[in-house]
């Protein structure tokens, strides 16, 4: 659980694979009319989006091609590694957004897994953390993870 009273606290979007390109306007809405401070993308272990668009999903319905056509991912890979690989790639496209706010400290954005089958071998059903603004380098994060916050931080 996120937060024991969500409303009017988090403006979530779902959607197949976590992207931002097929939901833009949704995430714009919570970014810049709702002031969100902080976008957080969560993939998952055992992904079915992610196990599609890593194989043949051709035969799927013209729509959900379409959302499984944004996701770029190995084809073939592991599905843990796509799972990164996309919430990776997802933060990346959400930093060319908002680059102005997230340089002047507006928004912080996060990528993060939820491994609920061990599959990051963290301890099943955590919530991970891969990237914060970018940063990949688990040292950092941790150090991002551990610093106190200040006035202008999130």
């Amino acid at each position: 659980m996120l937060d024991k009273t969500p409303e009017g606290d988090l403006f979530m979007v779902r959607n197949i694979g976590n992207q931002l390109s097929t939901a833009k306007g949704s995430v714009q809405y919570g970014v810049n009319h709702l002031a969100s401070s902080l976008l957080i993308f969560i993939g998952h272990s055992s992904c079915g989006a992610i196990k599609a668009a890593s194989g043949d999903y051709s035969t799927l319905e013209p729509e959900i091609k379409n959302e499984l056509d944004t996701i770029s991912i190995t084809k073939g890979g592991s599905n843990i590694d796509g799972v990164k690989t996309n919430v990776n790639n997802q933060v990346a496209a959400a930093l060319k957004e908002w680059a102005d706010k997230v340089k002047n400290g507006e928004l912080l954005i996060v990528g993060a897994v939820y491994d609920f089958a061990d599959d990051m071998k963290q301890g099943a059903g955590k919530l991970n953390i891969i990237n914060i603004n970018g940063n990949t380098e688990a040292s950092e994060i941790a150090k991002s993870l551990s610093a106190k916050p200040t006035a202008a931080q999130h």
